[in-house]
């Protein structure tokens, strides 16, 4: 029980990390392009589940 909490956990930091990661991108690039491609997987990822 507690290992799949630490899993759960985890995944939770990693979407953070990778949402955090996908502005700073975004930022560095200017581009408006890939805020429409990040917010696209984001989107297609959460709606999956």
């Amino acid at each position: 029980m507690e290992g799949r909490r630490i899993v759960h956990v985890f995944l939770q930091l990693r979407c953070v990390v990778a949402f955090i990661f996908g502005e700073y991108v975004i930022e560095a690039m200017g581009g408006r392009r890939a805020r429409d491609f990040v917010e696209g997987m984001f989107t297609s990822h959460f709606y999956e589940k």
